[in-house]
């Protein structure tokens, strides 16, 4: 794909071998299955690892019982287990050391508390950014900042701790979540509720709470209207939309004209300097699947990002976003220049934020897209059977 393609906003042909594009498989998991894990290679490639062996004993008192069914069992016998099942534990999932990303939702009874986008494959892993939803999937609020990552600012809980914010995230802070004495059934965190029951240590509260680096708004743009599946967001003065695309793959399916109504594409509006319309460069592409497990899959055209950041680089450092809270409670981005008031910030940490920007708000959207579709058969099903009824 020459340069003119890239200012022009064509996607990649599908016979191009696209050597520097990041294709990522994203699952449900979990428990209730609102647990997202996110990897490069597909369940239908990886090998499953075995079950962890029984516990010391387990086989000693299993022979010191013997019953009919036992002795119909041989050596060899094992349970038979669905492949998608246990890849569902992270001890029998060869990718989860590799995993680029998991996307998990804490459980606190009475709070609504965000996704937390993690960097690795668990709910224990580094978190690169919170995911705030609004009612009715409006608006997503993504805070990010490199004091997330630190040990104990969110907690074992998928939180963060009540010490490194407020209660209402008051001017611009995260939103802190106070420890429970008590800590009931189906909570998140339950090992880590048994360790802080044995530690006494108690940490003081800070002087002043921080802030996120960084703050993204993204916003369903027209709910009521023919482009329904339209996202925008605004990143360092850049303009992106996450928008339906109607180019898809070949394919011989028979659901194939129906793909363009399941695919996604996010594009970032490049300003001419004759004051034109900007330019559209499309970065990535969604594709939702029709599965029970798979949710979809997310292209990331990674030659095209490192287009983008080299050629704006200078436009892109002189502006860092501060999360302000308007009178009305209303989410700002105010930019100011920070080029003499801080070193410049490194093209590595720039592209790692702008590769969390595209999967945070891809996530936002596929959460989104997902629950409304849910919803809708919800209701579609209650009516079909108040109608036979």
């Amino acid at each position: 794909m020459d340069q003119k393609q890239l200012l022009a906003g064509y996607l990649p042909s599908p016979e191009v071998d696209l050597t520097n594009t990041t294709l990522y498989h994203i699952y449900h998991t979990g428990p209730y299955k609102n647990y997202y894990s996110i990897h490069t290679e597909s369940d239908s490639k990886t090998p499953l690892n075995q079950f962890p062996e029984p516990l010391p004993g387990a086989e000693d008192q299993n022979r010191s019982t013997p019953s009919l069914f036992n002795c119909r069992r041989t050596e060899t016998t094992s349970p038979k287990v669905s492949k998608a099942k246990a890849l569902d534990n992270p001890r029998c999932d060869p990718r989860t050391e590799t995993a680029p990303y998991f996307l998990h939702l804490p459980t606190i009874y009475g709070k609504a508390p965000p996704y937390t986008l993690r960097h690795g494959g668990t709910k224990a892993a580094p978190t690169a950014c919170l995911l705030h939803c609004s009612a009715f999937w409006r608006t997503w609020k993504l805070e990010f900042g490199d004091l997330l990552a630190q040990p104990g600012v969110v907690d074992g809980r998928g939180v963060v701790n009540i010490n490194y914010g407020t209660k209402k995230g008051l001017d611009g802070t995260f939103q802190g979540y106070e420890v429970r004495p008590k800590r009931y059934v189906g909570e998140s965190g339950k090992a880590w509720h048994k360790l802080q029951a044995t530690q006494d240590e108690k940490v003081d509260d800070l002087a002043e709470k921080p802030k996120p680096e960084e703050v993204v708004c993204l916003k369903w743009t027209a709910p009521l209207s023919f482009h329904t599946r339209e996202y925008r967001f605004n990143w360092r003065n850049f303009e992106f939309v996450w928008k339906g695309t109607q180019t898809v793959q070949p394919s011989k399916k028979f659901f194939h004209p129906f793909l363009r109504y399941n695919n996604l594409k996010l594009v970032v509006f490049i300003p001419t300097r004759d004051g034109d319309q900007p330019k559209e460069l499309i970065l990535a592409r969604y594709t939702s699947v029709v599965a029970g497990r798979k949710s979809g899959r997310l292209e990331v055209y990674q030659h095209v990002i490192d287009y983008f950041l080299s050629e704006n680089a200078a436009a892109l450092q002189q502006y860092e976003p501060t999360a302000n809270v308007a009178s009305d409670g209303a989410l700002q981005q105010e930019k100011s220049l920070t080029v003499q008031d801080c070193e410049p910030e490194s093209r590595a940490k720039a592209a790692q934020r702008l590769a969390d920007i595209v999967v945070g708000t891809a996530m936002c959207m596929i959460i989104g897209e997902f629950t409304k579709r849910q919803v809708l058969i919800s209701v579609i099903l209650t009516l079909a059977g108040a109608y036979s009824g």
